[in-house]
């Protein structure tokens, strides 16, 4: 066998072994660092607690979605971030994102860290202006349920609906219809089961959505101000409306409705669960939304 050939099959080696290499380190890193960056970090994960590669895919998102305006290095650096971070020395290369973790690390407050001016606005809105660590997770968990139980509604509707004679107001699945078509093409992605103690920009998001939602025309016919005067402020149903308040009302509502919906006597079981069907949807996305308070 020729020397160019013996160099040749020599560097096929090397770079299969660093391709090996490469993975296991992968996968090592996916599972979590053998060793903590620096002190800083270690007292970030020891406030949080919980796995430190779920606290790195946590923190990931929130500096690839931020909104906040940052230096031009910072920004660079963010923008080069994938969706999965494998090396958190990456995330803290970028100051902005090492003011959080040290901050976090001394028991500090950071909820709209990563957010826009605009955005803080919205949040600040539900939680106020110096929520605790405990009711930022607690809003973000409860935010991600409303986007879930919101994604279902605003689903293509796989129902047909016959109303006999003439067609009665039916205001909460005419909102069901309307959901079906609201903003196609698109939804909020919220992160779900929360450890980190800073909202994202996506839920920033699912609240513009939800005040665009709740002000429809047929939200208002749903929830008019004569019968609903205490969810309304300043003359618009808010993006989360207190709806624990008329928690009664709004079951009487979805109960005369499924009257008008079944025929009567000539009722079968099977109409009974399509009905109950497509408004439990609504129901689920109700109590999603009262559960933020």
């Amino acid at each position: 066998m020729t020397k160019p050939i013996l160099t040749l099959l020599a560097s096929i080696a090397l770079l299969g072994a660093g391709a090996g290499a490469t993975w296991m380190l992968r996968d090592h890193w996916a599972d979590g660092p053998a060793a903590v960056p620096d002190a800083n970090y270690q007292a970030f994960q020891d406030r949080l607690g919980g796995p430190e590669n779920a606290l790195r895919q946590e923190l990931n998102v929130l500096t690839v979605t931020a909104t906040v305006p940052m230096g031009a290095a910072d920004r660079d650096r963010a923008y080069g971030l994938t969706r999965e971070c494998l090396d958190v020395r990456r995330l803290l290369d970028i100051g902005h994102v090492r003011d959080f973790v040290v901050a976090i690390g001394r028991g500090e407050a950071r909820p709209f860290h990563f957010l826009s001016q605009e955005d803080c606005k919205r949040l600040r809105g539900v939680v106020g202006d110096q929520p605790s660590a405990e009711r930022v997770l607690a809003v973000k968990r409860a935010l991600a349920e409303v986007g879930a139980t919101f994604a279902v509604i605003r689903s293509e509707t796989d129902w047909n609906v016959k109303i006999e004679g003439e067609e009665p107001p039916i205001p909460f699945l005419n909102l069901m219809s309307e959901a079906s078509q609201f903003r196609p093409g698109h939804h909020p992605d919220v992160f779900g089961g929360a450890k980190v103690p800073a909202f994202t920009a996506a839920e920033a998001e699912l609240l513009t959505y939800l005040d665009e939602f709740f002000n429809l025309p047929a939200a208002r016919e749903a929830f008019p101000a004569k019968t609903y005067p205490l969810l309304y402020r300043d003359g618009r149903l808010p993006p989360l409306p207190n709806l624990d308040t008329y928690k009664r009302e709004i079951q009487d509502g979805i109960k005369s409705e499924k009257l008008i919906l079944l025929p009567g006597a000539k009722t079968t079981a099977e109409q009974v669960a399509e009905v109950d069907a497509i408004f439990d949807r609504l129901e689920r996305f109700f109590e999603a939304v009262a559960a933020t308070r």
